[in-house]
């Protein structure tokens, strides 16, 4: 495992989160640092760009529910970038305490489908449950990892309705042909799925390629003790300005790990966070550079503002510390997050957030988006051809140098709630100006690419 060697800080008084780094002019300064630079991280995503990127836990355990073609593409992004990606020594142990509740999680779907189709193979009469049975294999025929890491088989359950369709016009004699149809096309599946729960048990490709990334310093066992302290003194303070009778803006007060606070009674680590962001601060201050944070935990509200950046004094801090600062970036910003997972099941050991903020992957068609995330807001020009741009970009960087027109407005706009109809009428009229333009690539599908670019 890579280390950085360059001086690090060593985490004390002098060195720590606190809510109030320095005086208002402090303030002032850092915030117009973190403004002056926003631009670094315009294309942070592409080869060409040099600014670390420190990557969440979520960001790795959310991968083993992405479909196998995702998470390739994943996998290649964390490769070709391995050198600037930076794993803290918390990320590091959660990612291996929590890896195999994720595998396990995605084995048990598969075994569940894989026993559903095995009953079915077993049924002593088909045609008395045709019914039943029919429905039953539309339903699996239309779940995410069938349509996403399956979809070459779909034709084979689509076989199995066609013959369950003939028992009704058929005679009791052609029953026994039809059933040994419907077994063979069923068993044919089944042995796919029973190879997949053995192969996805070894997940080297994750492992291997987080293993080449570089790995931050640990923090001494004095160091932990002191954030556990300093955590708790955090909280005090909070819980001492909630009684305050003037008012306090408790956004001010708000800190690295508060949303884990209630772990305690769980009996489960609170001052996980609180650590990683100690040890992104030491990184940054060894680095001398200005970094990203790569998550897509930001729902509790202890990480973020409504604008998707630190909070004020966490910008203050930082730079007040190091000299730099460091910008979110939730990973349904990038065109790799506008999938749907392959495995949905809430069955599982993982932490509750673990699962709840899974990026969503996998392709989707009008019907899947319409269902999981209605569409409301109408796309603006500028909107649209920024998001192509990006789209493009990553496509031509970690993709198949191709975007697809019905996975841009349906799995990429649709995703992050634009209507449907709107979009392909921005679409024509784009094509109608020659700004954007329709090609069909090798594989017949219909792609977009930008006039002139």
């Amino acid at each position: 495992m890579a280390k950085n060697k360059k001086q690090q800080k060593i985490i004390g008084e002098e060195f720590c989160f606190s809510f109030r780094s320095g005086n208002i002019g402090t303030n002032v300064t850092a915030r117009k640092f973190f403004d002056d630079h926003k631009n670094e991280i315009d294309n942070w995503w592409q080869q060409k760009s040099t600014i670390p990127i420190f990557i969440d836990t979520n960001i790795i355990l959310n991968a083993y529910s992405y479909p196998k073609s995702t998470r390739e593409l994943f996998v290649k992004f964390l490769a070709i970038n391995k050198n600037r990606i930076y794993v803290t020594d918390q990320v590091d142990e959660e990612i291996q305490r929590k890896r195999p509740n994720f595998i396990d999680n995605y084995v048990k779907t598969v075994r569940l489908l894989y026993k559903e189709l095995v009953s079915f193979c077993n049924s002593a009469d088909f045609a008395k449950y045709c019914d039943s049975l029919n429905v039953k294999l539309e339903n699996i025929k239309n779940r995410p990892i069938v349509q996403n890491d399956y979809s070459q088989n779909i034709s084979d359950i689509t076989k199995v309705i066609s013959h369950i369709e003939e028992w009704r016009a058929e005679t009791k004699e052609s029953c026994a042909k039809l059933t040994q149809n419907v077994k063979e096309s069923l068993e044919s599946l089944c042995q796919k799925l029973e190879t997949e729960q053995k192969e996805a048990y070894e997940d080297s490709d994750i492992v291997q390629v987080v293993s080449q990334c570089q790995f931050c310093e640990k923090l001494s066992k004095s160091e932990k003790m002191f954030l556990v302290n300093l955590y708790q003194e955090c909280v005090d303070e909070r819980e001492r300005m909630k009684m305050r009778p003037d008012g306090v803006n408790l956004q001010m007060y708000t800190f690295p790990g508060l949303g884990d606070l209630n772990k305690e009674k769980e009996c489960k680590q609170r001052e996980g966070d609180f650590f990683h962001y100690h040890e992104m601060l030491k990184q940054i201050y060894s680095l001398r550079k200005n970094a990203v944070f790569l998550t897509s935990d930001v729902k509790k509200g202890d990480t973020a503002t409504s604008l998707m950046e630190p909070f004020d004094h966490f910008i203050s801090n930082c730079f007040s510390l190091t000299g730099h600062v460091y910008y979110l970036v939730d990973s349904e910003s990038i065109p790799l997050a506008s999938f749907r997972p392959s495995v949905i099941d809430t069955d599982s050991d993982c932490d509750e957030e673990d699962m709840s903020d899974a990026i969503p992957c996998g392709p989707i068609d009008e019907k899947d988006v319409r269902l999981s995330k209605p569409s409301f807001k109408t796309v603006t020009r500028d909107v649209f051809l920024s998001e192509l741009h990006t789209c493009v970009r990553w496509a031509d960087e970690y993709g198949d140098k191709y975007v697809s027109k019905d996975y841009f407005i349906y799995g990429i706009l649709g995703h992050k709630g634009y209507e449907f109809a709107k979009s392909r009428e921005m679409l024509d009229t784009l094509i109608k100006e020659k700004i954007v333009k329709i090609e069909t690539n090798s594989t017949g599908k219909e792609c977009l690419l930008i006039e002139n670019e």
